[in-house]
């Protein structure tokens, strides 16, 4: 993904972006003027789940923005609890609350 790597290269946010479409209903990369995006992390992630969700498959698009969740989470310096969280049915399971030949990493 170019605008992540440009992102780690530089450190500047732009490349982040925002979590939205690049074009209302989102932009195919079949389409022309996909070639003049300018590409970020969280519009990628929203431009993707969009057109998934169009096609009747919204589960896409619910996991791509829990992608930008963690990518958030991560940029504002939250490391440790990154492997504890369970975005399935059930709570994030605090790993301390356990024997230690009972946690899970």
């Amino acid at each position: 993904m170019t605008a992540m790597g440009d992102y780690i290269r530089t450190g500047d946010r732009k490349f982040i972006g925002e979590f939205e479409p690049y074009i209302e209903g989102g932009l195919k990369g079949s389409d022309a003027r996909y070639a003049a995006t300018n590409p970020t992390v969280f519009g990628e992630l929203a431009n993707d789940g969009t057109i998934y969700k169009n096609n009747n498959m919204g589960g896409v698009y619910t996991r791509m923005n829990k992608h930008k969740t963690l990518i958030e989470m991560w940029l504002n310096g939250q490391h440790t609890n990154l492997l504890n969280l369970d975005f399935t049915t059930k709570p994030a399971e605090d790993v301390y609350d356990k024997e230690e030949s009972e946690r899970k990493y």
